[in-house]
């Protein structure tokens, strides 16, 4: 997967770097799609970006999360242990205008309940400051079989006085891997709210803010 249009002004290098690593090289042979139960198809969200619309999308596959993998081991055993125990990420990263958020809210709402109907549990439901994030696990802390974040965060206007746009964050990470090991790991992949995510759904459990009150539900910020 590529960078698709132009990288949003809040996509970092880093992430605009990592969709550039999946781009297959020329002779190289393209790897077989392999079902994983902690999979979630990220197409319905990238949809959702408009044709002026911002949008990252990256899909990194086993081949490029070894190379992570063995570049991670020698400053960090323990980041590199935990790249090699991820079978994919995939992250779709949109610049919503505010006529595209409440579809984009339908679409977080669609797939949680779809989720859960799977068996996925939903470990946190974060509701502050025009941020929504609802997180779901597949599997037990130790053993995860898939993660999944839905973001929707409102920015701030340019400086030049544009409209404010809405933040949609699409990431699914499959394994299975230990949660506890993820966490070393939010920074290093740069996906916007991943580390939000994985420090909230440690803290608070499902259905609680971060401040701990009961969160009144997944609808746009």
């Amino acid at each position: 997967m590529s960078v698709s249009r132009h990288p949003p002004r809040w996509a970092s290098p880093a992430l605009v770097l990592l969709s550039c690593l999946t781009l297959p090289l020329r002779g190289e042979a393209v790897e077989p799609a392999q079902p994983s139960p902690g999979s979630v198809d990220s197409s319905p969200f990238a949809r959702l970006a408009g044709e002026d619309d911002e949008l990252v999308e990256v899909d990194l596959k086993p081949s490029v999360l070894r190379a992570l993998s063995r570049a991670a081991s020698g400053k960090s055993k323990d980041d590199g242990r935990a790249l090699a125990n991820l079978s994919s990420v995939r992250a779709v990263i949109v610049g919503l205008d505010p006529a595209r958020v409440d579809a984009a809210s339908k679409q977080i709402d669609a797939t949680a309940a779809e989720l859960r109907a799977k068996g996925w549990e939903e470990m946190a439901r974060i509701r502050e400051k025009g941020t929504r994030i609802r997180v779901f696990l597949l599997g037990d802390h130790e053993r995860v079989a898939g993660l999944t974040v839905l973001m929707l965060e409102r920015q701030s206007a340019t400086e030049d006085g544009g409209t404010a746009k809405t933040q949609l964050v699409f990431a699914n990470l499959t394994g299975p891997f230990d949660l506890a090991d993820l966490g070393k790991l939010s920074g290093r992949l740069d996906i916007p709210g991943l580390d939000t995510a994985l420090s909230g759904a440690g803290r608070d459990g499902a259905g609680t803010r971060k401040n701990g009150q009961p969160d009144g539900g997944g609808r746009a910020p």
